[in-house]
C-alpha cells in the first residue's frame, strides 16, 4: 500500500471522519480507557461532533483513494486527537499527520508567514 495523501480535512469530510473515530474508539481505545469512557467520547464524535469541531479547529485526514482512513486535530498549540483507522496501524499514517501538525505549528510561528486561522 502507498502511503495516503494527506490534505485539510472538509465539511464534506466529517461523516467518513466520524466512522473512522468511532471504529478507532470501539476497537482500540476501549481497551485501555474502558467502555465507560469509550461510550462519552464516542457521543462527542458523531458526525454533528465533527463538523462542531471542524468550525473551531483545524483537521487533516489522510485520505487512501477515495477513502478517510484518519483524522489529526490541531487546535493552534498542539495535536490533539489522532486517529488512524485500526488494520493501518504500523504503516506510518500517525506520523504522516503529526508532520503535517508540526508543519503547521512551525508556518504559524513564523513572523513572516501568514497564519491559517479560522
Amino acid at each position: 500500500m502507498s502511503l495516503p495523501t494527506i490534505k485539510l480535512a472538509s465539511f464534506g469530510d466529517a461523516q467518513a471522519i466520524s466512522a473512522v473515530v468511532l471504529r478507532c474508539l470501539h476497537e482500540v481505545n476501549v481497551k485501555d480507557y474502558g467502555s465507560t469512557l469509550t461510550a462519552q467520547q464516542a457521543e462527542t464524535w458523531t458526525t454533528d461532533g465533527v463538523l462542531g469541531r471542524l468550525r473551531e479547529r483545524i483537521m487533516f485526514a489522510p485520505v487512501s483513494g477515495q477513502e478517510v482512513v484518519g483524522v489529526a486535530v490541531f487546535d493552534d498549540k498542539q495535536a490533539t486527537p489522532v486517529f488512524v483507522q485500526p488494520d493501518l496501524h504500523g504503516k506510518g499514517l500517525g506520523s504522516l499527520l503529526m508532520r503535517a501538525i508540526e508543519d503547521l505549528a512551525a508556518e504559524m510561528a513564523a513572523p513572516s508567514s501568514p497564519c491559517l486561522r479560522r
